[in-house]
C-alpha cells in the first residue's frame, strides 16, 4: 500500500508492506538466511527470564487494603458542587470530520527495470 509522499526521500511514494510476505525475495536478493524457528524460542525464554527478574524486585502486601478506604468513603459528608459548563460563544466542531479534502497526488514515471 502507498502512503504519503512525504516520507524519506521527497519526490518519491512511501511505500508500505507486509515484510513477512517478501522473505523469500529479500533472502534471494540479500544472501542472508533466515532466522530458524528454534532461535525465536530462545528469544523469548530470554525475555521471560529477565522480567521475572524484573518482578522480583516489588514486594506485595500480604493482605487486602482495598476494603480499608472505602468505609472512610461512606461516612464522609463533603458536598459536591454543581458543575455548569461555560456558555458556548459558537458552535463547537467537535466531533465533526471532513473528507472532502485529499492529498496531492504526484505522478513519477520510472524507468523499466
Amino acid at each position: 500500500s502507498f502512503g504519503s509522499i512525504h516520507g524519506c526521500n521527497l519526490g518519491y511514494p512511501a511505500a508500505f508492506t507486509k515484510v513477512a510476505s517478501y522473505l523469500d525475495w529479500i533472502n534471494d536478493e540479500t544472501g542472508i538466511e533466515l532466522w530458524h524457528e528454534s532461535s525465536n524460542a530462545i528469544v523469548f525464554k530470554k525475555m521471560l527470564k529477565d522480567y521475572e527478574r524484573k518482578q522480583r524486585r516489588y514486594k506485595y502486601a500480604k493482605e487486602d487494603l482495598t476494603m480499608e478506604d472505602e468505609e472512610d468513603w461512606n461516612v464522609s459528608t463533603e458536598q459536591i458542587p454543581d458543575f455548569t459548563p461555560a456558555r458556548l460563544n459558537r458552535p463547537s466542531r467537535v466531533g465533526r470530520t471532513s473528507y472532502t479534502l485529499r492529498p496531492p497526488r504526484q505522478r513519477v514515471r520510472y524507468a523499466p527495470p
